[in-house]
């Protein structure tokens, strides 16, 4: 592990994380292209590296499919972002939703002193489900856009964040549902091609996501950072 800086000690409560900051830390374990400088601005949320296009259909795309969202004239106007998603196409994934599904919320894991933040997008049974999207980058110009990326299942299949959403919501399948979306060429997104990615709960897993965080506590213990101590 790393030293405290200067001798500092974390306090009692521990710190307060999100499940995705466990997977920016396994990056820049992993990965060279990821500094420690951009690690430190991602824990203290100061940098976020989604373009906020992509960004801000993913929260429209999200908001068409939750179960109180509404249509109008055929197209999904999020009240948050104000992006639009074709309500045909949002209408036909909604179809296939359990209709008496939890929608979105959060839950807290105590692990290791520390409290990491769980939220998904619905619950039902002893299955929880992420919805991802993959919404083109924007060419140099802003136009057109380019082709989505290509679903990524390693990129899901090793995250920590879904080990953390089972272990909070005491779950035994996690789903990833990873939907296409595109400009169909008036600023209106269509939902289309659909990838499907289950990973499950298996014996060891607190243990190891234990191991993550205790990691990424040290890691902030090292830098000194000013992150938030968890107040659960």
């Amino acid at each position: 592990g790393h030293p405290a800086r200067n001798g500092r000690a974390r306090i009692m409560s521990g710190y307060y994380l999100s499940a995705t900051m466990l997977d920016s830390f396994l990056l820049w374990e992993r990965f060279d292209w990821l500094t420690t400088g951009d690690l430190v601005k991602r824990l203290t949320r100061q940098y976020d590296d989604t373009p906020a296009l992509q960004r801000d259909v993913g929260t429209a795309a999200h908001w068409s499919l939750e179960p109180d969202s509404w249509a109008t004239d055929g197209v999904y106007v999020c009240p948050r972002t104000g992006h639009r998603i074709d309500a045909e196409s949002a209408n036909a994934i909604k179809d296939t939703l359990p209709a008496d599904r939890i929608a979105e919320q959060t839950r807290y894991l105590k692990i290791g002193g520390h409290t990491v933040a769980c939220k998904v997008d619905y619950a039902y049974g002893v299955s929880i489900t992420d919805f991802k999207f993959r919404v083109p980058r924007p060419t140099k110009s802003g136009r057109p856009l380019q082709s989505p990326s290509p679903f990524d299942a390693d990129k899901f299949s090793t995250a920590y964040q879904w080990r953390a959403y089972l272990a909070a919501w005491r779950a035994d399948e996690h789903v990833h549902e990873v939907i296409a979306a595109v400009d169909r060429g008036d600023g209106v997104y269509v939902l289309g091609e659909r990838d499907t990615l289950r990973n499950y709960s298996y014996p060891g897993m607190f243990d190891d996501l234990r191991a993550v965080v205790t990691r990424v506590a040290n890691f902030i213990d090292s830098q000194g950072l000013d992150v938030l101590h968890s107040k659960f």
